[in-house]
């Protein structure tokens, strides 16, 4: 198996099919996840599927996912003393057998490590922190601490019904919800930068929030297409026999071809050429639409209330 590793760990074949599922979640706020295979998958910045097929070629689909550190929607915060952060974050996609979404925090007190002892994995209860991916993490100095902002999460998940803040205390890591007021951005928050504008005079500052330009309409079942609520199929309604959409359709496209529309009696007769060329009226020139400009939002810290304006 090809490897990167960052620091040395050994495990065996029955430590990974005994340890290696990632539907294991801490039972405090926080767990110190002891999870040696867990560290093992962290040095080798290996797949789920690449490290179980190492042990066993045969057994290529597990029937729970193995826990990976292989994520995408994973935040990366590094503190002024140089440790690093690494908050939740999703491996794969919902049709593989190792699609999970992570509910964890992984430090380095160093980076990379050189030792096993210089990893600490933290789990919570979900009822803690929902699993997330595709947040921000906005360190805030002086407080020692970290808001975790929006996120996508598994389907019917609170982020895609509200947006969720919660913030991660750097001292003990305890991860507490923090309930805002005022304009808050949409659920389903996902696509969106977010930094951190300090204040004067003691006060704590604020969290800019900018949402992009291509940020997804809110849906809370966004596995199934969504119909009309009065049944109508965009306006148009064919005739009860269901032929007259067609034939308006049909005649509209012989009406182009250069025939004449119909007489009443329904015949369609030619035009007279009145033998001057055709020439065809030049297409206009297409203009492309211009984006709405990305909205900001302001979180401020000290009284958790949202404000909101047009980025300029």
């Amino acid at each position: 198996m090809s490897q990167l590793s960052i620091l040395s760990i050994a495990i065996t074949k029955e430590q990974f099919e005994a340890e290696g599922n990632a539907e294991v979640y801490g039972t405090a706020n926080p767990s110190i996840m002891e999870n040696q295979v867990w560290k093992w998958m962290i040095s080798t910045l290996d797949s789920a599927w690449s490290a179980r097929i190492s042990f066993n070629p045969n057994n290529g689909f597990p029937k729970t996912p193995d826990w990976c550190f292989q994520r995408f929607g994973q935040t990366e915060t590094t503190l002024p003393d140089g440790r690093v952060v690494y908050i939740a974050g999703e491996h794969e996609d919902g049709y593989d057998p190792d699609f999970f979404i992570y509910n964890d925090v992984v430090v380095f007190d160093k980076s990379p490590p050189e030792k096993e002892e210089d990893i600490t994995i933290y789990g919570y209860p979900t009822s803690v922190f929902l699993p997330t991916d595709n947040h921000t993490a906005t360190y805030v100095p002086g407080y020692e601490c970290i808001y975790i902002i929006g996120g996508i999460g598994y389907m019917n998940s609170r982020h895609r019904k509200e947006v969720v803040v919660q913030c991660l205390d750097l001292g003990d890591f305890s991860i507490r919800e923090v309930k805002t007021k005022g304009e808050k951005p949409g659920a389903y928050l996902a696509n969106h930068a977010a930094q951190l504008l300090p204040a004067e005079n003691g006060a704590t500052g604020k969290i800019r929030v900018t949402l992009s330009q291509e940020e997804p309409a809110i849906s809370v079942s966004d596995s199934e297409d969504e119909l009309d609520p009065n049944g109508e199929t965009d306006g148009l309604n064919p005739d009860e026999d269901g032929d007259g959409l067609k034939e308006e359709a049909l005649m509209e496209v012989n009406i182009r071809d250069g025939e004449t529309a119909p007489d009443e009696d329904g015949t369609i007769e030619e035009e007279e050429n009145s033998g001057d060329e055709y020439e065809e009226t030049p297409p206009e020139p297409e203009i492309a639409p211009r984006l709405p400009s990305p909205k900001v939002y302001n979180l401020d810290l000290d009284t958790l209330t949202w404000t909101c304006d047009d980025a300029k």
